[in-house]
């Protein structure tokens, strides 16, 4: 189901994606009865003059189709007056003029509508405007996190800000071929370390490893092709070996990429997939795993498209609700949806700048990330490589605080992508004052870091505590194995 909306002030696109559903296969002859719904805030727009969102007075005309190409027009909503939805202030704005992608899709409708279309008059005064206040973001700890909290010092808790490196240590649980771990430092004072995995197109963990008699995990088999061109006693000393030594084994299942899944438009079957997912995890005894992945496919030449569902934000952001929904059924397992935001291209992307105006970023490359948080509850976010308008995503407290947690409501743990932050990257400290709760992968180097910019007063108490309680309530959620 596609609608177009009135153009009365804003340009618009043709038409937009508002709801779609999947037939059960039929036979010949067969027919099934579907039923579509949308919220009637999909039709917004935002008005960047007014920082507002809203529904213009007009005929919107609804689209039934089997794509975008072949619709047919089925109906028409009329609204008789502009109605203001959501109250914002501007966020992520440029500071230089920006051509609006939004404004360059637009589209003249000249065509002559068949007679007899079904008309719904919408009152204006059945919608809600929802008013945001910024600058007052408080987390809602449980108990259980909050009795932690208070028994850490400011110093122990910053612990909690970043992962212990890429490689895991002996002492806390283990998972081979994970990529992030948090500390396993206060297992005794009964918080359990956690793991991350890296995904998309399935779980990636270490298929085979081998195991000492002093429990030292060593990979058999190596992750990158680096491992080739290295000296024979490097590699003995980097490898296990499976000859001499007991192995573990972990085999997953490689489902396929998710412009693949999307292309089922079969929100059920991505259920399963996140489902059997979950199974694994628990399985392995992963916490997080690193997906999915749902930035806008800008062009072809990207090299992480493959990562990605769609160029449309509304089956990117239901794809990764489904699939939300799946891995988080089991208790304890969390989806990591990244990269937030505007990730649109892998040359240089540690440094490059997406240069985009308010409206677009809202209306495309946000879109997806607001329709998962507020329909699915995904308890981990990681932040972009890239930059917005010159500003790396996670040194935005726009973008990681007042959009994310006081507009879309997401209450879990901001990650870092892994080596965003150092010299030349995003800032430590101001990661986690702009809103991140966690560095990634971290090491003693981020740790040093940020001790030291608390000492110096760049890193406040209030934020540390803010992101360690994060980082904990997960961890006491997560009812790994200690």
């Amino acid at each position: 189901l596609y609608v177009s909306c009135p153009q009365e002030g804003l340009d618009k696109e043709y038409q937009r994606l508002v709801a779609f559903a999947k037939t059960d296969i039929l036979q010949p002859g067969q027919s099934e009865e579907l039923s579509l719904e949308f919220p009637l805030v999909a039709l917004s727009s935002y008005e960047e003059a007014t920082a507002e969102t809203t529904l213009e007075k007009g005929i919107y005309l609804l689209r039934l189709g089997n794509s975008s190409r072949d619709t047919k027009p089925v109906a028409t909503l009329d609204l008789p007056e502009k109605v203001v939805v959501k109250k914002h202030e501007n966020k992520c704005r440029p500071d230089k003029p920006i051509c609006s992608f939004v404004s360059n899709l637009c589209s003249e409708r000249n065509e002559t509508l068949p007679k007899g279309l079904k008309t719904l008059k919408l009152d204006p005064g059945v919608f809600h405007t929802d008013i945001y206040v910024y600058g007052n973001y408080e987390p809602d700890f449980d108990a259980a996190t909050k009795e932690k909290l208070a028994q850490l010092t400011t110093d122990e808790q910053i612990d909690f800000l970043a992962g212990t490196g890429l490689l895991a240590h002996p002492e806390g649980f283990q998972v081979p071929g994970a990529v992030g771990h948090t500390t396993e430092k206060y297992i005794a004072k009964g918080i359990p370390n956690t793991e991350m995995c890296d995904g998309p197109a399935g779980l990636r963990v270490q298929r085979r490893s081998t195991i000492d008699k002093k429990g030292k995990i060593k990979a058999v088999d190596a992750s990158i092709s680096l491992y080739e061109f290295l000296p024979g006693f490097v590699k003995k000393f980097l490898l296990g070996d499976p000859e001499k030594e007991e192995v573990l084994y972990q085999f997953v299942t490689g489902f396929p990429i998710a412009t693949a899944v999307a292309q089922t438009w079969n929100l059920e079957l991505v259920r399963e997939i996140g489902r059997a997912v979950s199974k694994e995890m628990t399985e392995y005894g992963v916490t997080y795993w690193l997906a999915p992945a749902i930035n806008i496919i800008r062009n072809p030449l990207c090299g992480r498209n493959y990562e990605y569902y769609s160029e449309d934000p509304v089956i990117s952001g239901m794809m990764a609700t489904a699939i939300t929904d799946g891995v988080q059924e089991t208790p304890g397992n969390y989806v990591t949806i990244k990269h937030y935001a505007a990730n649109n291209q892998e040359e240089n992307r540690y440094t490059m700048s997406s240069d985009v105006d308010e409206r677009t970023l809202r209306e495309i490359y946000l879109k997806g990330f607001e329709i998962v948080i507020k329909n699915s509850d995904p308890k981990a976010i990681m932040t972009a490589y890239n930059k917005i308008n010159d500003t790396y995503c996670a040194n935005r407290p726009d973008l990681t605080t007042d959009i994310l947690k006081t507009e879309f409501g997401f209450d879990g743990v901001v990650m870092t992508d892994w080596l965003s932050t150092g010299d030349g990257r995003a800032n430590e400290a101001l990661c986690i004052e702009s809103g991140v709760d966690i560095i990634m992968p971290g090491g003693k180097g981020v740790y040093k870091t940020l001790r030291k910019d608390y000492e110096e007063k760049r890193l406040s108490a209030a934020a540390i505590e803010r992101a360690a309680g994060a980082v904990i309530q997960l961890c006491l959620r997560s009812e790994r194995n200690v």
